[in-house]
């Protein structure tokens, strides 16, 4: 899994954010949740990507906290932590 982590540049916890998407992978489906992971991050989302986003979490009325953006799981989005509040 590659967790994009939305941060300034200044910001260097990436793994940390991360931890979350995986612990809750393992959380959910046990050992079969275990999963090689790498973080990057990225100062923001395409500004399409982050209406369409906000559009979902306003029908939906939920927050959206990741999207995989493969079939795969091989990439993530990670909007915000999942484990802390807004």
């Amino acid at each position: 899994m590659c967790v994009f982590v939305n941060s300034t540049p200044e910001f260097t916890d990436q793994a940390l954010v991360a931890n979350g998407a995986s612990e809750l992978l393992i959380e959910l489906f046990g050992e079969e949740g275990r999963h090689v992971r790498s973080a990057v991050g990225v100062a923001a989302l395409p500004l399409n990507a982050r209406r369409y986003l906000a559009r979902i979490e306003e029908v939906a009325g939920v927050p959206i906290h990741m999207v995989s953006t493969s079939p795969d799981r091989d990439h993530t989005i990670l909007m915000r932590h999942p484990y802390l509040a807004d």
